[in-house]
């Protein structure tokens, strides 16, 4: 459970991303901005931001899809239909689990390699770029991902090797 921050599912047609809620993870999305403002982050007011969650219901649809509006806007970022890639277009703040807060950019979930590339950092910071490649997890439901050491963490056992799941 403390291993991983972020989850990215490894369905080439899906863009879920999940935080890990039972780690104490939060998420928000920056309200003063988009992710043109990535060197201007102000957190001062982030208590009075609401919180983003993943579904009760569906592994299929995370914090990050909270703002979805529909095909072709799912919340972090919008579907390109000549690529078929989905493009980022907002910035989040992410709190860890021992209250640090980071930034967060989904760049982008790119249809051809099966990949999440993303961006995050300190508050205060230029950032690290990663690319998550699902296409390497594809017989798991989730590839999941550490903000703190940078790394894939891979977790899950394959999707038709088990049948319960219990959560915190």
């Amino acid at each position: 459970r403390s291993a991983w921050d972020l989850a990215f599912s490894t369905d080439p047609m899906s863009s879920t991303i999940l935080i890990n809620e039972g780690y104490g993870i939060e998420l928000y999305t920056y309200p003063l901005g988009d992710k043109d403002d990535w060197d201007n982050v102000n957190v001062t007011d982030i208590d009075n931001w609401p919180l983003m969650y993943n579904s009760d219901t569906s592994w299929f649809y995370g914090a990050f899809d909270r703002n979805d509006l529909g095909h072709p806007d799912y919340g972090w970022g919008v579907y390109n239909t000549q690529t078929h890639d989905v493009m980022g277009d907002s910035l989040f703040i992410i709190k860890l689990s021992d209250g640090t807060l980071q930034k967060l950019f989904i760049e982008k979930r790119a249809a051809m390699t099966n990949s999440f590339s993303i961006q995050y950092g300190d508050i205060d910071a230029a950032g690290t770029s990663k690319e998550i490649p699902c296409g390497d997890y594809t017989t798991k439901n989730f590839i999941y991902f550490s903000l703190g050491s940078g790394e894939v963490v891979d977790v899950e056992p394959d999707s038709d090797s088990w049948d319960l799941l219990f959560t915190k």
